[in-house]
């Protein structure tokens, strides 16, 4: 008995000398905090938008530097099964590399829309 309550007396003693401080440190305040009057102008430009020929000659050249596939045969109306001798895999291979490109993704539906809205 004398026992437990020897340990419920010295184990919080023991716990709070043992626990680590921790210091926290803010970040230096900013100079464009200090003086608004003097902030930077930060300027953001864009490229401008690819066009459809622009995004035609990235894919082609994606296409073309494929290790499965013969440059020669790469077209803008080739498939790719059949004139290209792609399997599924490779397709899924060849869109990453596109998409890998900094192209946009989008979705396999609007994708399909836009090819047969300029067809």
């Amino acid at each position: 008995m004398f026992r437990l309550a020897a340990r419920s007396i010295v184990s919080p003693v023991i716990r709070r000398s043992v626990a680590p401080t921790v210091a926290v440190r803010f970040p230096p305040v900013s100079s464009s905090l200090q003086q608004p009057h003097q902030q930077q102008q930060h300027r953001f430009y864009a490229a401008s938008a690819l066009t459809g020929e622009a995004i035609k000659a990235r894919i082609l050249e994606v296409l073309g530097s494929f290790e499965k596939v013969d440059g020669t045969k790469v077209t803008e109306t080739a498939s790719f099964t059949n004139d290209l001798g792609l399997d599924s895999l490779d397709a899924v291979e060849v869109v990453m590399a596109i998409e890998g490109q900094s192209m946009r993704e989008e979705a396999t539906d609007t994708a399909q829309y836009r090819l047969d809205k300029e067809n």
